[in-house]
């Protein structure tokens, strides 16, 4: 727990905000590229639907189990690997559609991992603020976290528009997975 201050003083806080909005931008680009790349796959719009129930799945599977999980483990690393394997798994992706080895069904497998640790990341964050902020801040570092959310999710399909018309919709994708690496390497420590 760190000691009453301003928030904007909190280093642990800022690392934190500052991870989860840059997570929150890649998340936005994946959002608007994923449709985009299984159109391309596919021609199929159809197809998305099943994309869509691929990437829902966790919130059903896990929902009623990760947070008392989460709440066991070491907070930070829970974030570190959610993070890490999120990054893996869009490299991953990124590989195979470059190779044009990436069949819908892989895509579907892929993005429902992608979602459990998506899932479990969030759960993170989400017990990771009480660790790191004092209780009497704690509205006041949800606040702004959901202000910051509301301007990624504003500026995240502007950013991924840009980099879908200059570099390709597989840009994108990268753009999501080094988002996660960046966040895997500067989470603050508790």
């Amino acid at each position: 727990m760190t000691s009453e201050g301003p928030l904007w003083r909190n280093r642990n806080y800022r690392l934190l905000l500052l991870g989860t909005a840059v997570s929150g931008l890649g998340d936005q680009i994946y959002a608007f590229v994923l449709p985009w790349l299984i159109y391309t796959l596919t021609g199929s719009a159809l197809a998305m639907t099943g994309m869509r129930t691929a990437e829902f799945l966790p919130n059903v599977l896990l929902g009623l189990v990760a947070g008392v999980y989460v709440d066991r483990w070491d907070r930070r690393r829970t974030l570190m690997w959610a993070g890490a394997a999120q990054a893996a798994l869009l490299a991953v992706m990124v590989l195979l559609a470059r190779g044009h080895r990436l069949p819908v069904g892989d895509l579907y497998v892929l993005g429902f991992l992608l979602s459990c640790a998506g899932f479990v990341g969030g759960v993170g964050f989400t017990s990771f603020v009480p660790v790191i902020v004092p209780k009497s801040q704690l509205a006041a570092a949800n606040a702004q976290d959901s202000g910051a959310q509301t301007l990624v999710r504003l500026a995240g399909p502007a950013v991924a528009g840009f980099l879908v018309a200059t570099a390709g919709p597989l840009s994108g994708l990268g753009a999501d997975a080094a988002s996660f690496l960046a966040i895997t390497l500067i989470w603050p420590s508790h």
